[in-house]
C-alpha cells in the first residue's frame, strides 16, 4: 500500500513503539492520529511532529485499556496472561484476515511480534514490576535477558515494511532482538 496521504490512527502513539510508528508514518506522508491515555505525553508528541509535519499530525485522548481485567491476572511467573494475549492476537489476525469482506475491500490484517523493545514500559516493568506482582522471580527474568532491547525505530521500520507489502494478508513478523524479521509459519493441515 502506499502511505502517502493515509490516515492512520495509532493508540499507544505518545511514546515507545506507537510513537516511533507515528514518526515512520509521517515520515512516508500520512496523515497520523496519535491516540493515547497519556495526555501530557501524547500532547508533547504531536506539538513536536507538528514543528515538522504541521497539520497531518493530531493528538486525542483515547484509554483502550480495562486496568481491572489486567490486574486480576497478572500475579503469575513472567506475565503469562501477557503471553496468552500476545498468541491471542496472533491468532485473531490470522483468522480476521481470511474474511470475505476484508479482501473485498482491499483490507489487510498483519500483525507484528517484536522481542523486547526500549520502552517507557519496559523501565516502569523493571522498576515497579516486583512490588506490584508482575512477576515473583523478578532477578531470574533479568538475568535471563542478555541481549540489548530493540529500540522502537526498528520496530516501526518493519511496521512500514509490512504495509508496504501488498502480498501479505494474515501474517505475524517475529522481530527478534539478533537477526533480521521474519514470517512466524504454521503448519498446513490437511
Amino acid at each position: 500500500m502506499i502511505i502517502q496521504d493515509k490516515v492512520a490512527f495509532v493508540t499507544g502513539g505518545a511514546q515507545g513503539i506507537g510513537r516511533a510508528i507515528c514518526k515512520a508514518l509521517l515520515t512516508k506522508g500520512a496523515k497520523v492520529i496519535i491516540a493515547d491515555i497519556n495526555v501530557t505525553e501524547g500532547k508533547s508528541t504531536a506539538s513536536e511532529f507538528a514543528t515538522e509535519y504541521a497539520d497531518n499530525v493530531t493528538f486525542i485522548e483515547c484509554d483502550v485499556t480495562n486496568q481491572e481485567s489486567v490486574e486480576g491476572i497478572m500475579p503469575f511467573f513472567a506475565c503469562p496472561s501477557y503471553c496468552a494475549s500476545k498468541y491471542g492476537i496472533v491468532g485473531f489476525t490470522r483468522s480476521i484476515a481470511m474474511s470475505p469482506d476484508f479482501d473485498l475491500h482491499k483490507v489487510r490484517m498483519n500483525c507484528l511480534c517484536p522481542d523486547m523493545v526500549d520502552t517507557p514500559m519496559i523501565s516502569r516493568f523493571s522498576k515497579e514490576g516486583e512490588k506490584k506482582g508482575f512477576i515473583i522471580h523478578y532477578d531470574h527474568v533479568k538475568d535471563a535477558v542478555k541481549q540489548p532491547p530493540l529500540k522502537p525505530p526498528a520496530v516501526a521500520d518493519v511496521f512500514i515494511d509490512l504495509v508496504e507489502d501488498e502480498s501479505k494478508n494474515g501474517a505475524a513478523l517475529l522481530i527478534p532482538r539478533k537477526g533480521p524479521p521474519r514470517d512466524i509459519e504454521f503448519p498446513v493441515y490437511q
